[in-house]
């Protein structure tokens, strides 16, 4: 094999073929697309290589010194069945074409053809890895949910179905916090029956400061909070039994957590994808300015003007600037956020956002026409997430403007369902949404987009954060008036006195 310095940070490929030449050309060209090739000249080394990485796309020649193509194909599906192998060879035939359709081949490529098509089949194979991963992901955050609310329904079920409960469980009297039952998760966690859950559980002398306990106590509801102690993610559950009674349970989420994140993050990138050419532009233009004015500064500084000089050199200052901001607010948009909420102002994310947006707007003929109000209240949020949400959704209304249009933008405070809330309305000139498609919009990977064109996350994500934020998103629509969106965000009371 042919060993090549690894970067954790590319996308393994593993390339399989006897001729040294053929190696060394693909690996020069998939390099050249940010990915990290394995080369191999044999079967046998093309095995061992997907045992030592995490290999899932590959190009595959069916003509080895030794072991057959078709059976290094076979081997491959078996090892990792959900590899993309593309067959890239020299010696095609429509036996050995449909031999490798049987064995799942990803594609079917002649060798020395367009570079183009195989780099577009080898992208296309990432991508459809790309969405599997996600929907697998998907698949394992709706699980835990599922898991979560089941719990819930069998939560007043006496102390003798506890052990069934799949976290930790403990039954506890009211007002001495003694506890009646555990399940093993609890006693693994140090849960002792007879003592109080604060000092055999958490070895503490007085009540945990998070305790929702109290609450329980006095409003006879159920209670939940998400806290992290050293590290680990709790989702924790206080929920009345009877009169002296309340069952406490608490989920470990924070792989969960984890999985959420993660699919957030990609959803950023899936976004950054869609306004890079807008970025380019924004860039290109102020470098056109530094290009220019630094060709005039060499026939200036030659004739000694200085007053023009310094004016050129002002002008230079402000474009590299613009650069700057660009880049930042890319940076920005683009680094892990966290679950921090904090003093935000809605006009400031949008500020940025309609910043990074603003080239894609004019490349598409669209006009966003926004009516901020200044003194809108502040709220408590996440700023990078609200900053994700709304590129989410300005990006839908561009879509919905194929041939251009307008998207207004307005905020005000409002009141709803007797609660008073920071209201955000994004109202296009599309085309509009079908009953259907609104039903729908908000479930995971739902899309009207053709293939390739988009996971079906954007929605779903920016609506799984404003939930988050105990805020709504309403949904309003007509072939006729387009579309409008509103976002609802509570208004912090207690920051407003």
């Amino acid at each position: 094999m042919n060993e090549r310095q690894e970067d954790k940070k590319k996308q393994f490929i593993l390339v399989i073929d006897d001729d040294q030449g053929q190696l060394d050309t693909l690996a020069d060209i998939l390099e050249s697309e940010e990915l990290q090739p394995i080369c191999c000249s044999t079967g046998k080394r093309a095995l061992e290589a997907v045992n030592q990485h995490e290999v899932n796309v590959a190009i595959l020649d069916l003509r080895l010194p030794d072991i057959d193509g078709l059976e290094v194909l076979k081997r491959l599906k078996k090892k990792n069945p959900g590899i993309k192998v593309i067959v890239n060879t020299a010696y095609a035939s429509l036996e050995s074409a449909l031999t490798a359709i049987n064995e799942q081949a990803f594609a079917y490529v002649k060798k020395l053809g367009d570079v183009e098509e195989l780099l577009a089949h080898v992208h296309r194979a990432f991508h459809a890895h790309f969405v599997e991963y996600s929907e697998k992901l998907e698949s394992e955050v709706n699980k835990r949910k599922q898991a979560e609310q089941e719990l819930e329904r069998q939560s007043r079920l006496s102390h003798l179905f506890l052990e069934s409960m799949p976290c930790v469980a403990l039954l506890i009297t009211n007002y001495s916090r003694i506890i009646e039952a555990s399940n093993s998760q609890g006693e693994k966690m140090g849960a002792v029956p007879g003592k109080t859950c604060y000092e055999s559980w958490r070895l503490n002398e007085k009540p945990c400061s998070f305790c929702e306990a109290p609450k329980l106590w006095a409003k006879g509801t159920k209670q939940h909070k998400v806290i992290e102690v050293f590290g680990v993610i709790w989702d924790i559950h206080w929920i009345p039994v009877d009169e002296n009674t309340y069952l406490h349970y608490a989920f470990d989420i924070t792989e969960r957590v984890t999985l959420e994140e993660k699919l957030r993050q990609q959803n950023k990138m899936e976004a950054i994808g869609q306004i890079t050419a807008g970025i380019a532009h924004q860039l290109n233009s102020p470098l056109g300015v530094v290009s220019a004015r630094l060709e005039l500064l060499f026939e200036q500084f030659k004739k000694e003007k200085k007053e023009i000089i310094a004016k050129n050199i002002g002008n230079l200052l402000e474009n590299v600037e613009k650069m700057s901001n660009i880049i930042k607010g890319v940076l920005n948009f683009s680094r892990i956020s966290g679950s921090k909420k904090e003093k935000t102002d809605i006009n400031k994310v949008f500020k940025q956002v309609l910043f990074l947006l603003e080239s894609k707007a004019k490349k598409n003929q669209i006009i966003i026409e926004k009516k901020l109000d200044k003194n809108i209240p502040a709220v408590n949020a996440n700023f990078n997430q609200m900053e994700q949400v709304f590129m989410n959704i300005i990006i839908n209304a561009f879509d919905a403007l194929p041939k251009g249009g307008k998207l207004n933008i307005r905020n005000k405070k409002t009141a709803w369902k007797n609660k008073h809330y920071v209201s955000i309305e994004f109202n296009d000139t599309g085309t509009g949404m079908s009953k259907e498609v609104m039903a729908k919009l908000f479930e995971p990977f739902f899309t009207t987009k053709p293939v390739g064109r988009g996971t079906g996350l954007g929605m779903s994500i920016a609506h799984e954060i404003i939930k988050e934020h105990g805020g709504e998103i309403l949904l309003g629509s007509t072939k006729i008036m387009g579309t409008k969106i509103t976002v609802l965000l509570p208004v912090d009371e207690k920051r407003e006195k």
